[in-house]
């Protein structure tokens, strides 16, 4: 009996590609710096899309994390016309405003859209309530929040990217193990399809050679 070998350490270095999507003025860059620096930016305007690359460690194990902080989405279109950042993403972060009811309902069209291109598998998605030191204003509950995550199968966090990075970091980290799990099995599983393809195309061919003798 023949033994499958597994793909090395060094085959299964870790790069994870994340996007992160949501309306106008939710606070994706926010976050985003605030994960990668530490730093809070309060306001900022951009009319395109942002890549950071970044180099992280995660539970003792070093990551090159490229993290792609996407415009503001008002339309499901908008969405729709994102199909090659959908497709490159390993993992999802959907930003909301709990004090824009709005930017809540974008979300929910947001992550059925990308579990409507990434049918195939369950990539991995981070559903973020941001400015929850506003929640004075607040339109979405909390609940509403984590029913939404249940019904899509994602994370769920409520924070805010204006009091701190630790909850941010939590959130951020928890999306990334989850995507490096997933990473991993998927990189398995193509593996051993595509021995198992070449053990049938090796098989085939034998049993022709008989016949042709």
């Amino acid at each position: 009996m023949v033994k499958e070998k597994l793909p090395s350490v060094n085959m299964m270095n870790t790069n994870l590609k994340v996007v992160v999507l949501g309306s106008e003025n939710v606070g994706k860059t926010a976050l985003s710096v605030r994960y990668l620096t530490k730093r809070f930016i309060g306001e900022y305007q951009s009319d395109t899309d942002s890549l950071y690359n970044a180099s992280i460690e995660l539970d003792d194990s070093p990551i090159q994390l490229q993290l792609l902080d996407c415009t503001e989405i008002a339309e499901i279109d908008d969405v729709l016309g994102r199909d090659q950042q959908l497709q490159w993403a390993d993992a999802f972060i959907v930003v909301y405003d709990i004090c824009n009811r709005d930017s809540f309902l974008s979300a929910s069209k947001i992550i059925k859209s990308i579990r409507s291109v990434h049918s195939h598998t369950d990539s991995p998605i981070l559903l973020i309530g941001n400015k929850l030191d506003l929640q004075h204003r607040r339109q979405t509950g909390f609940d509403e929040g984590h029913v939404m995550s249940l019904d899509q199968t994602c994370q769920f966090y409520e924070l805010s990217a204006a009091d701190g990075y630790h909850t941010v970091t939590h959130a951020f980290n928890s999306l990334f193990r989850e995507a490096k799990v997933n990473k991993k099995a998927l990189k398995i599983n193509k593996f051993f399809k595509s021995n198992t393809e070449k053990r049938r195309n090796s098989f085939v061919a034998k049993i022709g050679d008989m016949f042709r003798r």
